[in-house]
């Protein structure tokens, strides 16, 4: 212990105090400044320290070097205004400080004269804790409101007791505690979202805004229960996704009209190349299943160059569309009817034996005396070429093999076509 001037203290002897020569006052302000647990220390009114213990040692330095001159004054005023006061410092390095929780209080010692009493208590893992649990709560509530629209929290009958600072679909904050939370609710299977007994993941409802509006909303939440362990409310957070189905939903529409589009011709409508042959091996593959046969047909218009060059492309745009359009009408609602490019046309007959085949090729051979009277002439007669692939549902062939089948025929019925009249020929070759 550090003792200062020997005669605040009566001794009687003008000798260094001991505990028997200050009296009872003294002794027991001294013993508790040996025993306290902490720093401790005792100064007189002008703040100079006469007894310290080895735990006041930074605050007795710092007091008679005048680096403490805060506390200083503060031990002066409490001499003076004989009051006791509560003082907060810091101690220690700049790297590392310390807070001390300091309790002045002022004493009168036997011979009248005042002392102060400075206990301390290191208050630096409260102060951290406090900082640490502010900084976890500015953290959660901004990442609340980064990352969900809004947070809530019910009680066991369903009303807001929480309800995050920036509100939720139009309504404050203020306007939502208190309230049932079944007024957002379009329906029971939402209203049961604000009442979970057990955790739920982003679970999809549809909520209702303060404007009337339905919004499309993505809950995560988690039961409440008490200190029992009784369900006692819900808590979680909810994110408005209304925006986002809007525009995936659109995209999506988007994605579909794109993808028609690269199925269809641009011309005339019908089935492009790529659509025909994917349509095309389902069919047959279905057709297999189903033990049923079919007959694919290859269409080529004859002369057709002769109408570009004589008559212009307007007019042989017009004569594909007009030969498309012939074909569709001839045709069942289930069969494939595609243009593969420039004139050349198929048709997959659905449920087609030969005969069928035939009887359907006729037909289109009436369509090429038509195209001929409308668009064709004496020089460069118009008409169709054609070609049959039958298929059988135990035949083996693959859908490129039964394509090349009826391409070839054909050809072969192209090749004829200049030594005949548009009608000489009443059928298709058949390959």
């Amino acid at each position: 212990m550090v003792f200062g001037r020997s005669g605040l203290f009566r001794s009687g002897r003008g000798s260094a105090p001991g505990a028997d020569s200050l009296g009872q006052a003294g002794a027991n302000m001294l013993a508790l400044v040996q025993g306290y647990p902490g720093p401790a220390l005792v100064a007189d009114r002008t703040g100079r320290v006469i007894a310290a213990n080895a735990g006041a040692h930074e605050l007795s330095q710092g007091l008679g070097s005048g680096t403490q001159a805060d506390l200083r004054a503060r031990i002066v005023r409490v001499a003076e205004l004989g009051e006791p006061a509560q003082e907060q410092l810091e101690l220690g390095s700049r790297q590392v400080r310390a807070l001390m929780q300091l309790t002045i209080m002022p004493l009168t010692l036997t011979d009248g004269e005042v002392a102060v009493l400075v206990m301390g208590r290191d208050a630096t893992m409260e102060r951290n804790l406090t900082t640490a649990l502010v900084a976890s709560r500015q953290m959660f509530k901004d990442l609340v409101e980064c990352s969900t629209d809004f947070a809530w929290e019910t009680d066991s009958e369903g009303h807001f007791v929480f309800v995050s600072p920036l509100g939720a679909l139009g309504f404050t904050a203020e306007q939502l505690e208190h309230t049932d939370s079944g007024a957002l609710c379009s329906d029971a299977a939402a209203c049961a979202l604000f009442a979970v007994r057990e955790p739920v993941e982003r679970q999809e409802a549809v909520l209702i805004a303060r404007d009337g509006g339905r919004r499309i909303c993505q809950v995560s939440a988690r039961p409440v229960r008490d200190q029992k362990g009784q369900w006692a409310g819900a808590r979680g957070v909810v994110q408005d996704v209304t925006e986002e189905r809007r525009q995936t939903a659109e995209l999506r529409a988007a994605h579909e009209r794109l993808e028609q589009l690269s199925r269809i011709d641009d011309l005339t409508g019908l089935m492009n190349r790529r659509a025909f042959l994917d349509e095309l091996t389902r069919r047959v593959l279905h057709m297999k299943r189903h033990q049923r046969p079919g007959a694919l047909l290859f269409i080529d218009l004859n002369n057709f160059k002769a109408v570009n060059d004589h008559r212009g492309h307007a007019t042989g745009d017009e004569a594909l569309r007009a030969f498309a359009q012939a074909l569709t009408d001839e045709c069942r609602a289930g069969d494939l009817v595609a243009r593969l490019g420039g004139d050349e046309f198929a048709v997959w007959l659905e449920e087609t034996d030969a005969q069928g085949a035939a009887v359907k090729a006729h037909a289109l051979r009436r369509i090429g005396a038509d195209m001929h009277l409308r668009f064709g002439s004496a020089v460069a007669p118009l008409g169709v070429a054609m070609g049959i692939a039958l298929h059988g549902p135990n035949d083996e062939e693959s859908v490129p093999e039964l394509i090349a089948r009826a391409d070839a025929a054909m050809y072969r019925d192209k090749a004829a076509f200049p030594d005949r009249l548009p009608m000489a020929k009443s059928g298709g070759s058949a390959a």
